[in-house]
Order: structure tokens, then sequence, then C-alpha cells
């Protein structure tokens, strides 16, 4: 057996066996684009010129997370849960996000209940850094999630390179996504039930991230993310994080310009949030202090 058979028979198991709540999704569709999208798997680290030479919707390097990251003090990014609590200075990762979302809403702040964005844990620092200025990236992003978090689709403003941490042992992301072609079929606006719905269209691929894997989205690609679990998890451990960074290249100008006007940007299109953080980015590379007022 090849290692991409290999790959693809536990990445099934891994779906059939997964546990993904209440809601049904239809893992069948799941369990049949898995071997479709077998070559966007990638082994032997992450490299971001074969990420962008691949011109591919999505790619998912295998084990790369320390090719992106890592973890001051150490060869490694930890794969103990201790080292984030104590980044965090908490005890339950779960009551971490439920007491973050909560204070955000209590300071008029929107935020999902499932979701919170965190300051940079103390330790973890990112390594995508570019000597060019023909590339941008933005602050990196921490993310935790709580329970069978759903991301309705979306895209986001550049490239995305995303790492699932080791440490969240019991969680696996299912990631799917539109090729960079056409999809106009696709009511964009209507984020209710996008996951399954994306998943009956015949050009949408499938990603399974497992912790440690690294996936990278081409500009500006539409996607869907949905958290399961490992068989038997218990509810205090039902958690996972998504780490990484968003890049645009000076390439990227006039797609990332019509994205501004056309994509969404929280609730209104064409906002001038969308613009202000690609017009700081741009500026940059250009030598130019843009002000966002």
């Amino acid at each position: 057996m090849s290692e991409y058979d290999s790959l693809i028979r536990d990445l099934r198991l891994l779906v059939s066996s997964g546990d993904f709540g209440e809601k049904h999704y239809k893992l069948p569709r799941v369990y049949k684009k898995i071997p479709e999208s077998k070559d966007r798997y990638v082994f032997g680290g992450f490299s971001w010129n074969t990420a962008i030479s691949r011109d591919a919707p999505a790619l998912l390097f295998r084990n790369a997370c320390n090719d992106v990251a890592g973890f001051r003090g150490k060869a490694r990014i930890p794969d103990d849960v201790d080292h984030l609590l104590q980044a965090l200075s908490t005890v339950s990762i779960v009551q971490f996000i439920h007491d973050g979302v909560h204070e955000s809403w209590d300071k008029g702040k929107p935020s999902p209940p499932d979701q919170f964005a965190v300051p940079e844990p103390e330790g973890y620092y990112s390594k995508i850094k570019f000597n060019s200025d023909k590339v941008f990236t933005y602050k990196t992003e921490y993310w935790l999630q709580a329970g069978n978090r759903e991301s309705p689709v979306h895209m986001d403003h550049g490239r995305v390179v995303s790492y699932l941490p080791p440490c969240a042992k019991n969680c696996f992301k299912v990631w799917v996504f539109f090729p960079q072609e056409p999809t106009e079929m696709f009511k964009w606006r209507n984020k209710e039930d996008s996951f399954n719905r994306m998943l009956d269209a015949t050009t949408t691929g499938v990603l399974i991230q497992r912790p440690g894997d690294v996936v990278y989205l081409n500009n500006l690609v539409h996607h869907s993310v949905l958290l399961g679990f490992v068989p038997n998890t218990a509810e205090e451990d039902k958690w996972g994080g998504i780490f990484g960074d968003v890049i645009v290249r000076a390439a990227d100008r006039i797609d990332s310009y019509k994205y501004a006007t056309t994509a969404a940007s929280g609730s209104r299109r064409g906002s001038k949030d969308a613009w202000r953080s690609l017009l700081s980015a741009y500026g940059a590379m250009d030598g130019v202090d843009w002000d966002s007022e």
C-alpha cells in the first residue's frame, strides 16, 4: 500500500468514526471526496515556493506545523496541553473560550458562541517571514474553538497558512472548499447549512486536517470548516485551535481589490474594514504609510 493510499484509508476511518455532534452532516459525501483530493496532500514539510507554484486552491502539508511556527525554548511545538493551559493562565480550554466569549458580549463586541480570538499565547511565534517588498504578512491569528464548531462559508482577505496545534490531540478539521472557478450558482450570502450545501456541489474538494498539519489556501478561496473529535472525547476536552497567518502578495493586488468591493466583510459588502486591511498591506509593500483614518 502506497503512502497516499494509507493516508486516505486512515482519513476515511477518522471521519467515519468521528464525533460531529447532534447536527446531521453529509459524511458519505466527505468520505467520497477524500480520495478525490489526495493529490493535495504534501509530504516532506512546508514550502512557500511549493504552495504558490502548485497554484492549487488548497493544499495540506502533513505534520508541518514546526516549519511555519515555533515555541520559544523548544525545538518543536509541545504536544502536551499543559503548556497551553499555562500560557493562557487557565485550567480549562473550554471554560477559557466560554469566559472570553461572554466577556466580549459584555463589552458589546460581536462574537460567535463557540470561538474566541486570543492574544499570542506565551511562547508561540510564527516563522512565516519574507525579506521582500512583494509579500505582506498580517499579524498572526490565534483562534480557539469549542464543541463541533462549523465555520460558515467565507473567504479570507489573502492566502492562508493555518495549522492545528499538536496539543489539540482529540480533534480534527474537515475543510470543504471551492476551486478557483466560477461558482455563481452558490448563494454566498446564505450562510445557513453552508457546509452541507458545499458538499452537494460536485466541484468542491475536501481536506482532513489533523493536529500538526498545515493547511494552505490560495488567494480568495471560498471555504467552510467543521471541527470533529475522535470517539469518546470528554466534553471538557472538546476544543480545537486554529493558529496561523494571512498573507497577500503584490501579484494579488487586482484580486484583492475585487474582494474589497464585492466580498462580504463582517455584515456588509465593500465595507471600509475590508479596504482598510488591504490598503495598509499594499501600502507597506509600496513603502507608503497609509493613514487608515
